[in-house]
């Protein structure tokens, strides 16, 4: 325990900052803050305000809320638990593999985007009175991206969070986003923002390809941050 506890506290200190994940633990350890904010407003102060202001909303942005094409990513469901658990398990695990060899920029790049396509793609397209919320955009984002990135590592899904599959990243991200665009066009389950999944998985892969074909830039003290190939762990 010991021994263990003293790696974990190298490993986030600061001069280990530039080789972690520390941004994928950020997003997920804010996400769930920013969940529990939503719990007391609900509950505690049977208040929607909350929601309200920071979801996506067509009738937030003409109030000028345009703070909510990236604050919905970071709220979920009070009512239904699977929805912040899916998509934080999707963020974490893949976020870790692809931070690392990203660099923090990069992936930063990746995580916002993603949230901002699948906003915009929901309010073209897919847009309801209802609003929109959670990181499912994003998610989406980096399942596309890690396809791009890693097709053929061999990855554990695990099917209604009980049953464990194993399949190929690519194979992954083509069953989510044919799921995905099979519901959109036949109409199943319309509470869920399938254009906004579409739309971030369409962003990750973009993304994923451009950096591709681009050289890494120069980032100064973050140089090393993205010179390992492996992240620290398994998907």
């Amino acid at each position: 325990m010991n021994s263990d506890f003293g790696t974990r506290a190298r490993f986030f200190s600061r001069e280990h900052f530039q080789r972690g994940n520390i941004l994928t633990t950020t997003i997920v350890a804010t996400t769930v803050a920013v969940f529990l904010v939503q719990l007391y407003y609900l509950y505690v102060l049977h208040s929607d305000w909350f929601s309200d202001t920071f979801a996506l909303s067509h009738q937030g942005l003409k109030a000028g809320h345009y703070w909510q094409l990236v604050t919905y990513a970071w709220l979920h469901s009070e009512r239904l638990i699977i929805h912040i658990l899916f998509n934080m398990l999707i963020v974490y695990s893949l976020g870790r593999a692809l931070e690392w060899p990203l660099g923090p920029l990069r992936f930063l790049g990746l995580y916002f985007g993603a949230a901002v396509a699948a906003a915009i793609t929901w309010l073209i397209w897919g847009a309801s009175d209802a609003g929109i919320e959670g990181a499912s955009g994003a998610a989406f984002g980096l399942v596309a991206a890690y396809a791009v990135h890693d097709p053929r590592r061999v990855l554990r899904v695990w099917v209604m969070m009980v049953l464990p599959i194993q399949m190929t990243a690519r194979t992954l991200a083509l069953v989510l986003v044919g799921f995905e665009a099979l519901c959109q066009l036949n109409g199943w389950f319309p509470s869920i923002g399938h254009t906004a999944h579409l739309g971030g998985a369409f962003f990750g892969w973009i993304y994923m390809r451009w950096l591709k074909r681009t050289p890494p830039p120069e980032i100064g003290a973050f140089s090393d941050y993205k010179s390992t190939p492996q992240p620290p762990g398994t998907v």
